[in-house]
C-alpha cells in the first residue's frame, strides 16, 4: 500500500468544498461528499497508478475524480481568475 501525501493546499481546498456543501446543501450532502474524497484518497492508497496521469502537472501527478468534482491530485499552485 502506498503512502498517500495531501498537500496542505489541497487540504485547505478539501475543507472549504466540505464546509460550502454543508453550508449549502446539508450534511447529509457533506457527509456524501467526505466519504467520496476518503474512498478516492484509499484507492490511491491501494492502486497508486489509478486514474490518468497528468506528465504537465509533475511527476508522478494523476488526476482523481470525486463526481461531480474533479481535481488533479499533486503538486501545483492553483488560482483563480
Amino acid at each position: 500500500m502506498a503512502q498517500v501525501v495531501i498537500a496542505s493546499s489541497a487540504d485547505a481546498d478539501y475543507a472549504a468544498i466540505i464546509t460550502d456543501l454543508l453550508t449549502r446543501a446539508g450534511w447529509r450532502t457533506a457527509a456524501k461528499y467526505d466519504e467520496l474524497f476518503e474512498n478516492l484518497y484509499n484507492r490511491l492508497a491501494d492502486h497508486p497508478r489509478s486514474g490518468a496521469p497528468r506528465p504537465a502537472l509533475g511527476q508522478n501527478i494523476r488526476i482523481g475524480i470525486v463526481t461531480p468534482l474533479s481535481f488533479s491530485i499533486g503538486g501545483r499552485k492553483i488560482t483563480t481568475p
